[in-house]
């Protein structure tokens, strides 16, 4: 609060400074009426405190024309004098309109609450009309009236002179005593500088302020400058010069003193300098404040401020500031990535007036706005955002409501939530690849002992009837439509992953130029084959054949896309995936990979299309034409290798597929694809055969009996070893399904081995199991044969497995011995 002093002596004033600056108060003091009329036409006075008598004008005629002045009259006036010589003294002073009137001397705190009670006052009061104007011969009047009086007391007075100086000295004491508490406890020390003796004086609580005693610390200027940290010496010295120079009207300085424990203390310091009457003698005085508490709130509140800039403006999430009304006040530099705008675009404009939401995102936003005005937080909620250059963005969006001063205003928090909604689609469909994917592996393998049965029974027949016979040609079409729903079954089950790979290591460069030659035959001569293989080797663990599979597939495909044709490129070459990378492949871990890219120039698809390529039964072609399993058949092989499949296309400009597979390491060997030797199918080895499903078990038995050999059959593991238990002949070949009620294919080997050391096995699945295989992979020296089987197709395979290793037939050898 600012407060104008008006008192003719020095000291009275220079106590008064001191005590309603401790109290947190701006105060300018004056030596007269008349300079303090002058000021007060300046404005920005609160609070008046005037002396009675003082030369030029006195504090009624001060009052008088305060209270006289429009501009003026509302501030509040305090008379403070000793000068009282009845309470006609306070009726005057009432009556020119003082606000109160208060005896000196006074004590400091019922000084303060009075000054306290006026201000209160004033505030809750209406200024009152000017009061018609006092007549001078009544002032004058009441002027010699006081005067008399005076004269009187003071003959009065003089007779108790000595009583009274008595009295007034302990009074003193008193109130030095008390304003000295008041000093102490308002944290302020006092200082003065005789700038002709060069005498330097220090009170108390200035050193108390510093760790020392009164004691303890000499009164010297040089104390003092010593004591400055040498950061602010030169200008705490430079504003003490300029000052006693009169280069600055007034001395203000903050600063740092050492402490007596080693430290440094805050100072606010402040003087003014005092003349004696006779205009000679000059002194130098203030005092100062320690303000360390507060200087090191305001460095934490600073440190602090500085800190939630930087995590608002460097947040990887978008985080912006708006009012009550959805006008933007702040945004960080995530904000500008995100929407597309700068700062300078958004700030002062409301969402409405920007477009970055769609009109039902604007109404999920207006929901967010009510909200905000209750004071309630919002979200999470996903909201559609438009950037500046068009594109979409999906966002998570979050808002908290919050004042900063006096201005409600909102925080909100925005996501970027695109990449994980991609992914999340890219889980869905991976999800729902895998559920069709269960569902087909098992359809194919309860329909592959169907295809077994008619297979079998179908080729016996042929055998038995000649080609001679009326219904020779309907059964061979009979069984050539199970040849193609076995292979139909095979794409089934390629695709749910439960298909037997002969794994190897290849390079991916020799596969696709040894298949070169076929693919063009398939795509015809319309259609132009770029192959860009990599002057590096491409090494990967696959099944030759089924990569075949893929690259066939997909170029049958393409060429459908191409009906006027085109080109067919297909690249290969080694790859890093890091973490990046990596997820936006689906499937793909970090790694290094051989990819090949199949780009063709046809139609291309759009979005949706796009997202079902993969499903078995999806396709776009006419009825007849295709059945939708090839890319699910490439998609389960490539998953089965391990490898990742995505697609890219957009409609006329073609499509392009990208395959992964992780590098190996390993050596490769020379391709050895050449067929085997015709050998004889015969043969008169004894095979256990087991299988659980009675028609399979059947067919296999008489396709066998038809090539010679003896065969133990049994409907279960169980069953085999009972068998088995009153059997003394030899015992060749194991022929067992997989998985069976009790004992497993595996486990009832391991108990034929025992007995039957020499015994081969040979394992038949409509699909595969982990007990045979990892992931599709046989386990080494495991043999195989996949259901459906042709009746030369299990000859074969019972042929190859007895010719690994000579076996000598003898009609009455002991098995296993």
């Amino acid at each position: 609060m600012k407060i104008l002093v008006v008192d003719d002596k020095e000291e009275n004033r220079y106590m008064l400074e001191v005590l309603l600056k401790g109290n947190g108060h701006d105060v300018e003091v004056f030596s007269n009426g008349a300079e303090a009329f002058e000021r007060l036409r300046n404005g920005g006075v609160e609070l008046i405190i005037s002396d009675i008598l003082m030369p030029v004008m006195d504090g009624f005629q001060l009052c008088q024309k305060v209270k006289a002045d429009e501009a003026l009259r509302h501030i509040p006036f305090i008379i403070y004098t000793a000068t009282y010589t009845g309470p006609q003294d306070e009726a005057l002073a009432v009556k020119i309109g003082a606000d109160r009137f208060i005896l000196k001397p006074c004590e400091p705190d019922a000084f303060i609450e009075a000054v306290n009670d006026v201000m209160s006052s004033a505030g809750d009061r209406e200024v009152s009309p000017a009061q018609e104007p006092i007549q001078e011969g009544e002032i004058l009047k009441l002027y010699n009236e006081r005067l008399v009086k005076k004269l009187e007391q003071k003959m009065l007075e003089l007779e108790e002179e000595v009583r009274a100086r008595r009295e007034a000295e302990e009074t003193l004491k008193v109130s030095s005593t008390k304003l000295k508490l008041a000093l102490a406890s308002s944290n302020i020390g006092l200082w003065e500088w005789n700038l002709n003796t060069e005498k330097v004086w220090f009170s108390p609580e200035w050193k108390r302020q510093l760790g020392y005693e009164d004691h303890e610390i000499t009164n010297r200027y040089e104390e003092w400058k010593r004591r400055l940290h040498p950061e602010d010496r030169p200008h705490v010295m430079e504003k003490v010069e300029a000052f006693l120079q009169g280069q600055s009207p007034d001395y203000r300085a903050e600063y740092r003193l050492s402490h007596k424990n080693g430290t440094y203390r805050w100072i606010s310091s402040s003087g003014r300098l005092i003349s004696e009457a006779d205009g000679n003698s000059r002194r130098f005085m203030g005092c100062h404040v320690d303000i360390t508490d507060q200087v090191l709130a305001n460095e934490i509140l600073r440190a602090s401020e500085e800190r939630f800039k930087l995590l608002f403006e460097y947040a990887p999430d978008a985080f912006y500031l708006h009012d009550l009304d959805g006008k933007f006040i702040e945004g960080n530099r995530a904000a500008e990535v995100l929407t597309g705008f700068n700062k300078e675009e958004l700030i002062g404009k409301s969402f409405l007036e920007l477009p970055i939401l769609a009109s039902e995102e604007r109404k999920k936003a207006m929901e967010f706005l009510k909200r905000s005005k209750l004071g309630l937080p919002s979200g999470p909620e996903e909201f559609i955002l438009t950037r500046k250059d068009g594109s979409q963005a999906f966002v998570e969006i979050r808002t908290f409501p919050m004042k900063i001063g006096e201005q409600d205003i909102v925080l909100g928090i925005a996501r970027d939530i695109s990449e994980q909604k991609v992914l999340h689609e890219q889980l869905f469909q991976s999800q729902k690849l895998e559920s069709v994917g269960r569902l087909a592996g098992g359809i194919a393998h309860d329909f592959n002992n169907l295809l077994s049965i008619i297979l079998g029974y179908g080729q016996l027949m042929l055998m038995d009837i000649g080609s001679e016979h009326p219904r020779y040609g309907s059964l061979d079409q009979i069984i050539q439509a199970g040849m193609r729903a076995k292979n139909l079954t095979r794409q089934l089950l390629a695709f749910s992953r439960k298909q037997v790979l002969e794994m190897r290591p290849v390079d991916v460069n020799k596969v696709i130029s040894d298949f070169e030659r076929l693919l063009r035959r398939v795509i015809g001569e319309d259609i132009s084959l770029d192959v860009r293989l990599s002057t590096r080797p491409c090494k990967v663990v696959a099944d030759t054949g089924q990569l075949e599979q893929v690259f066939m597939n997909i170029a049958v495909n393409a060429r459908d896309a191409m009906p006027d044709g085109g080109t067919l490129i297909i690249e290969a070459d080694l790859t890093e995936l890091d973490e990046a990378a990596a997820a936006k492949v689906p499937g793909a871990i970090p790694g290094e990979y051989v990819m090949i890219n199949i780009s063709d120039t046809g139609c291309g698809m759009d979005r949706e299309t796009l997202e079902h390529i993969f499903e078995p039964f999806f396709t776009t072609k006419e009825k007849e034409k295709g059945t939708g399993l090839g890319l699910a058949t490439s998609y389960g092989i490539i998953k089965q290798h391990g490898g990742a499949i995505g697609a890219c296309s957009e409609p006329g400009k073609g499509t392009t597929l990208k395959i992964y597979l992780q590098v190996c390491k390993e050596n490769v060997s020379s391709s050895d694809r050449d067929s085997a030797p015709s050998v004889d199918l015969k043969g008169r080895e004894t095979i256990l055969l087991v299988e659980d499903n009675e028609q399979v078990r059947d067919i296999a038995r008489t396709i066998l009996n038809k090539q010679g050999y003896n065969v133990l059959p049994a409907d279960s593991g169980d069953a085999a070893l009972k068998a088995l238990e009153g059997y003394s002949g030899a015992l060749h070949l194991l022929l067992t399904d997989v998985v069976m009620p009790g004992i497993n294919g595996r486990e009832l080997f391991e108990q034929v081995s025992f007995r039957f050391p020499g015994v081969r096995v040979l394992y038949m699945s409509g699909y595969t199991d982990n007990l045979i295989v990892h992931r599709g992979v046989l386990d080494n020296g495991v043999n195989f044969i996949q259901k459906p089987f042709t009746m030369k197709t299990l000859a074969t395979k019972v042929r190859e497995v007895l010719n690994k290793q000579p076996i000598k037939i003898s009609d009455g050898s002991k098995g296993g011995k």
